[in-house]
Parts: structure tokens; C-alpha cells; sequence
């Protein structure tokens, strides 16, 4: 992770542990103020979280929804889009629960640029067919546009094949 942070809700306070160059840069300072954890992610969120996703971000990181989810599990993971330097960066936040019983008094939290995973995952969703796993027709065109030589298409007809198809 590029940006790791341990959290102390009973103290309610932030302190990064590593920063990212980019965070280093915009938020060091701050984030060395020791920042209660509210005042931390709101910051964080109306600065960088693409305004879209700034509300979800918002319900995702309330101490509330950490505290439901923490009480069944100890790892919560929310993914986002934020905006560095007019740039579109896919994030994912990781917080991990270091209090037991299922409560909430401590965790460490991480954030990671997940951009070029959400890229090749983008990709494959554009050439891979769902069902099959195979190439879809989009990828046949790509690579049907990338040949420079001459050749053949041989098309097959199987018939009532569409019965066949519905059912499995």
C-alpha cells in the first residue's frame, strides 16, 4: 500500500506511518498535526475522492459503518476513484480491525493506487465473453484490424444451435 495510517478511535486521532510521494507532498504537514480521524478523512475526501464518489467514500470511512462492518469481520476493503493533477486514479482503501471482540478501538488503514488492475480488469470485461471466458466479438474486430495480411473469415451456421445455447 502507498499510504499506510494507524488509527486510534479511543484517542481519535491519525498517524501516518508512510505517505505516499504525492500525499507526502499535498498532506504531509497535516497529517503530521495529528488530525483527529474525522477531520483527517473529510480533507482527504473533499480534496482528492472524484465528486462522484465522494459521498459513498464518506459512508464508507464513518466510524458507524467501520463499527458495523468490524463487528463481523476484520478486514474492510472500499474501492474509489480519486483526482491527482487532473488525473483519474482507481484507489482502494483497506482498514484492518487490530481490536478484538468485534470492536472498534484501533486499526490500521491503507491506501493503494489499484489503477492498472482496474485498467486490465476494464479490458478484460471489454474482450472476454461472461459466459464462455472466450473472446468476445469486440476482440475478434481488434485483432480482425491489427492484421496487416490477407486472409479468410469461414462462418458456420449450426442449426437450432440457439436452443442449445438457451439451455446451457
Amino acid at each position: 500500500y502507498h499510504s499506510i495510517y494507524y488509527v486510534d478511535f479511543d484517542k481519535n486521532e491519525v498517524v501516518p506511518y508512510r505517505l505516499s510521494d504525492d500525499i507526502e507532498c499535498e498532506y504531509g504537514a497535516f497529517f503530521r498535526s495529528n488530525p483527529e480521524y474525522g477531520a483527517a478523512m473529510s480533507a482527504y475526501i473533499s480534496k482528492t475522492v472524484l465528486a462522484e464518489d465522494r459521498e459513498d467514500m464518506m459512508k464508507a470511512c464513518s466510524v458507524k459503518n467501520l463499527r458495523e462492518h468490524f463487528a463481523e469481520d476484520r478486514v474492510y476493503v472500499h474501492d474509489f476513484r480519486a483526482c491527482r493533477g487532473g488525473k483519474v486514479f482507481y484507489c482502494r482503501m483497506k482498514a484492518v480491525n487490530l481490536s478484538s471482540n468485534g470492536e472498534l478501538h484501533k486499526a490500521i488503514f491503507g491506501f493503494s493506487d489499484i489503477s492498472r488492475e482496474k485498467n486490465r480488469e476494464l479490458e478484460r470485461y471489454a474482450y472476454v465473453d461472461p459466459v464462455t471466458g472466450g473472446d468476445n466479438y469486440i476482440y475478434f474486430k481488434k485483432k480482425l484490424d491489427d492484421k496487416t495480411q490477407k486472409g479468410f473469415i469461414v462462418s458456420m451456421d449450426i442449426h437450432s444451435f440457439k436452443v442449445v445455447n438457451s439451455i446451457c
